[in-house]
């Protein structure tokens, strides 16, 4: 057995029908040839038919067994979890064989083109674990280990790399990138001022030092190294972000408007710095700016997140385009029907033009429920609660929860359009069911603790809140619970 058996075959040809008369005629010369039966099928899989291709590479199996391109592409095609013992196997057998590093990289790349993502991380694993002096091998295992949402072992082997080769600036990218979806930010700023001192012309390591420096609360610092970053590279999305967020911390809205506007233009596929324009746009009352914003960003027959539907219709509404307003929300709505803040505001959007009982069918359409459903009756008694209409806001929530079948999260929504409205111990007792439902909601014993306060049930109160503590309840918010209790921030 030689290394260079361990090197996984190259892609399909860019002729899949020649290469597959190529392959039958070699087929036909030496039926029991199983390289012959790899060949085609390869050129199965360049021509997109997967299945075939898998009946083909066992049928190179059943001539030799230990046919390692055979095995690597029935591994590319074989459903999962069912190819993971192949995967096993094949990586056991290149581990104890000492596979050279680039039989270890064509499979990784193999596995990873065809979307086996798992696949080649287990692979870069044991590779970079069987070559650790290979800078390749820790950026796949890097790169795939943060793609599939493990920052903490991508930042380990980002952080290896950056060692080992600090020379090589996508070391250092990834490195910050990892630390920063682990919200490590302090850590991220030491890093940051390693790698801008190790390559101080790379824009996209100006760009993430602003970054960390803006979330670490230094304004002034982060728009100075923004700004840096845009001169090394004008098309540094992120560069443009931090410069745009940092003028907003600063209460310099216009020029945050100047500098988000020019980074929209500079890079014109970002529809983060389109989003953001849209936003900072609305928030200095350049109605019809922001209305231009969204209306990029909020295309027909296209899944949008529910935060554009709202700032669209948000947008409309300002502009006094309140039936557009409410249309697009309840467009949004029907697309994100779990959307309480988007229910909401359609609700408030309707009211503002139609009766209650044609706003509630509407909402009810748009949720794809009957019209007297709870979640439409709910949506409704937050639409009158925003519009100031607490006794209609109250009668909805009452009949929203006598119906029956809203999940605890709508027993908490419709609990605080009722503590909101002084019905105290109905509130409480909506809450309690709630947290009864789901032991693991904070935000029901959030709400709780807050209606036993104000009924002045003290002791309650407290273990409502410890137990919102042992719930995983937010940070911020379990201080601000604390200050109502107790009348101090504390920790």
């Amino acid at each position: 057995m030689t290394m260079t058996e361990w090197k996984a075959p190259a892609a399909g040809p860019a002729e899949p029908d020649v290469a597959m008369a190529a392959a039958q005629a070699m087929i036909r010369a030496a039926p029991a040839d199983p390289s012959a039966h790899v060949a085609l099928a390869e050129a199965l899989l360049a021509a997109g038919r997967p299945r075939m291709a898998a009946r083909t590479f066992q049928r190179a199996l059943e001539h030799d067994p230990a046919h390692r391109a055979a095995r690597i592409g029935l591994l590319l095609v074989e459903p999962w979890p069912d190819a993971e013992p192949l995967l096993a196997a094949l990586l056991d057998e290149m581990v104890l064989a000492g596979a050279p590093e680039p039989a270890w990289l064509d499979l990784i790349a193999r596995l990873d083109g065809a979307r086996r993502f798992v696949a080649a991380l287990a692979a870069a694993r044991r590779g970079a674990a069987l070559h650790p002096a290979s800078i390749e091998l820790r950026m796949c295992l890097a790169r795939l280990a943060f793609r599939l949402g493990d920052a903490a072992e991508a930042g380990d082997a980002f952080a290896a790399v950056a060692e080992a080769a600090p020379a090589l600036a996508d070391g250092w990218e990834g490195l910050l990138d990892a630390l920063w979806r682990q919200r490590r930010f302090a850590d991220g700023l030491e890093a940051a001022g390693r790698a801008v001192a190790a390559h101080p012309d790379a824009a996209g390591l100006a760009a993430r030092h602003a970054q960390l420096l803006l979330a670490a609360r230094k304004t002034g610092p982060a728009e100075r190294e923004a700004r840096r970053a845009l001169a090394l590279d004008a098309a540094q999305e992120v560069g443009h972000l931090v410069l745009a967020n940092a003028l907003v911390q600063q209460q310099r809205l216009r020029d945050a408007l100047e500098a988000v506007r020019m980074g929209a233009a500079a890079v014109p596929s970002s529809r983060a710095l389109a989003t953001r324009l849209a936003q900072i746009a609305l928030s200095v009352g350049e109605t019809d700016l922001a209305v231009e914003a969204y209306a990029g960003l909020v295309e027909p027959g296209r899944v949008v997140p529910p935060n554009l539907w709202l700032g669209r219709a948000d947008a409309l509404a300002a502009a006094g385009r309140m039936a557009e307003a409410a249309e697009t929300a309840l467009q949004g709505l029907a697309q994100h029907r779990g959307a309480e803040r988007l229910a909401a505001r359609c609700a408030e959007l309707l009211l503002d033009g139609v009766a209650p009982e044609e706003a509630q069918r509407a909402l009810a359409r748009a949720l794809g429920v009957e019209a007297e459903a709870p979640d439409a009756v709910l949506a409704l008694a937050e639409g009158h609660a925003a519009r100031g209409a607490a006794a209609a806001a109250m009668t909805a929530a009452q009949a929203a929860l006598s119906r029956g079948g809203l999940t605890p999260q709508g027993q908490i929504r419709a609990a605080g359009v009722l503590l909101a409205g002084g019905a105290i111990e109905e509130a409480a007792a909506a809450y309690a069911a709630a947290s009864e439902a789901a032991p693991d909601l904070a935000a029901a014993w959030i709400g709780l603790s807050d209606a036993h306060r104000m009924a002045r049930r003290i002791r309650p109160a407290i273990e409502a809140c410890r137990r919102a503590e042992a719930a995983g309840a937010d940070r911020q918010a379990l201080r601000a619970l604390r200050f109502r209790l107790f009348g101090e921030w504390g920790d």
